[in-house]
């Protein structure tokens, strides 16, 4: 799955053993942090599609189904990093890695949880102007690379089969007129 990589200045690290405790208490901090943080906090309940309703309308979003709820087996964490996070062009490539790295997953019978409390919170205290706290601690677990995380995921095989969540169609993901609906 390395090799799914060949962007520039689009990194791939993979934490195993070593750094799984780590990165799972850097992943709690985080997420309390998320939690602790009522602006924050609402700005991303505003992503859950609690109703079949939303789901329908928004065809995006956190939905229950699509939570994974039970435990999968973890096998292995990933961080996609940037060398510059305010280059677009790194974005998008990152995300070309981010879709194969899926891609390759899916056709493996692999599951992935996307785990981004992380980069979420270094981005907060960066637009805040706080302390880097998470910033820092995220350095460490990476060994001090240059890089930026743009995302954090785990893998493995799931103890039981995803559930379907919803898609938009590619006409709307474009912003292109619709002229007919694929049925749900």
């Amino acid at each position: 799955m390395a090799a799914l990589n060949d962007e520039p200045g689009v990194h791939l690290l993979w934490i195993t053993e070593a750094g799984l405790r780590r990165l799972g208490s850097l992943l709690v901090a985080a997420a309390e942090a998320v939690g602790a943080d009522e602006a924050m906090s609402r700005a991303g309940f505003d992503w859950f599609r609690g109703s079949a309703e939303a789901i329908e309308r928004h065809r995006d979003g956190l939905t229950q189904d699509g939570q994974g709820l039970s435990q999968a087996v973890l096998t292995v964490a990933k961080l996609l990093l940037v060398d510059d996070p305010r280059d677009h062009r790194q974005l998008v490539r990152a995300d070309r890695v981010l879709q194969r790295t899926h891609l390759a997953a899916t056709v493996r019978w692999l599951a992935m949880q996307h785990m981004n409390q992380i980069s979420e919170r270094v981005d907060r205290d960066r637009i805040l102007g706080r302390e880097p706290r998470f910033a820092s601690a995220l350095s460490a677990l990476t060994g001090g690379t240059s890089g930026t995380v743009v995302s954090c995921f785990r893998l493995g095989h799931p103890e039981e089969p995803g559930r379907v969540t919803p898609r938009r169609i590619v006409a709307e993901v474009l912003l292109l007129p619709v002229r007919c609906r694929s049925p749900s």
